[in-house]
């Protein structure tokens, strides 16, 4: 199960990236790459091991914050100018400069930018899987080539080359601009500190590292913990109290 696990997660992390790059349409081509990020989520949680297992974790984090920001610019993009193909967008740097410059910081953080949270997921995800599985890991390592490719054509259609749009958009609102700082403050926080996210989801990854004993791990390993907890009825009132596992 495990195995067969990491190699769906590994197809998933390039399937979802090239379906994402043959998009013509900007929301499918976002919605493509959460196929390949929870690739990569699906990767560590069966890798079984500790950093595997955080790394999944920061990658859902990570990923609700980039991608979802990113379905918010492609919000902004139907409501001004009624469409969301690419081949209609083009050439907006110059008349929307603040939604461009969000854009692209939420595209980086979705490629893997080193400094942002998404890079911090994928390290920890293929570092654990490296340690499992070389092949898988180096296969699933050519994801973070193809979310190059995918972010930075996403900016290439809708911001660079000549102008397509039949009308000039209006550029961002302090509201709007408030609502994306949110979001780019937690990607490069959790990009530049995860040790806080890290540190609460630290006693759940324990006990998927090490369950108790007759509990299966995520990698299909049963529980061996000497120091599993289990119940025992008290003689004198029949009440019952966690005794640890005496030798």
């Amino acid at each position: 199960m495990s195995a067969a696990a990491l190699i769906l997660g590994t197809i998933g992390v390039l399937y979802g990236a090239f379906l994402a790059f043959a998009q013509t349409d900007a929301k499918r081509l976002v919605a493509y790459t959460s196929i390949s990020h929870l690739g990569f989520a699906l990767l560590g949680i069966y890798t079984g091991t500790r950093l595997g297992l955080q790394g999944a974790i920061v990658i859902l984090l990570a990923h609700g914050l980039s991608t979802g920001g990113l379905f918010i610019v492609v919000g902004v993009l139907q409501e001004r100018f009624h469409t969301r193909r690419l081949d209609e967008l083009g050439g907006l740097w110059s008349s929307l400069p603040r939604l461009g410059g969000i854009t692209m910081v939420l595209a980086l953080a979705s490629l893997g930018l080193p400094g942002l949270a998404n890079f911090v997921g994928e390290f920890l995800v293929l570092t654990g899987a490296f340690a499992v599985n070389r092949p898988v890991a180096v296969i699933a390592s050519v994801g973070f080539v193809l979310s190059s490719i995918y972010s930075l054509w996403l900016i290439y259609r809708v911001f660079q080359g000549p102008e397509r749009a039949s009308h000039p958009g209006l550029d961002l609102n302090a509201r709007e601009v408030a609502v994306f700082g949110v979001i780019l403050a937690a990607i490069v926080w959790i990009g530049v500190y995860p040790q806080p996210v890290l540190q609460a989801a630290g006693s759940l990854v324990e006990f998927l590292v090490n369950p108790p004993v007759g509990v299966t791990s995520p990698s299909g390993a049963a529980g061996t913990n000497s120091a599993a907890r289990q119940m025992e009825p008290v003689a004198d009132n029949g009440s019952l109290e966690v005794v640890r596992d005496r030798p």
